[in-house]
Order: structure tokens, then sequence, then C-alpha cells
């Protein structure tokens, strides 16, 4: 992937936006709480 290198970016998000992405995340947790998280060895199965 040649844009790996020079794909960043320089943003500083405020409190307000790192809250509101928190209780999102939050959000998608508690109404799907099926979604988990794959451990390394189920990971290499797929």
């Amino acid at each position: 992937m040649p844009n790996l290198n020079f794909n960043r970016m320089n943003v500083t998000a405020t409190s307000e936006q790192v809250n509101a992405v928190k209780a999102a995340l939050q959000a998608i947790n508690t109404n799907l709480p099926f979604l988990t998280g794959l451990t390394p060895e189920e990971r290499s199965t797929l």
C-alpha cells in the first residue's frame, strides 16, 4: 500500500467530541451485546 506512510491526520479532538464518541460507542455496546472481540486464535482461523 503506497499511501500507508503518508495517510496521516493531524487533528485535536475537543473533550466534547471525545465524550460524544465514547457515548456513541457505549450505546453500540449496550444495544448490540452479542458483538464480542475475538481471541488471536479465533482471528487466525477466520
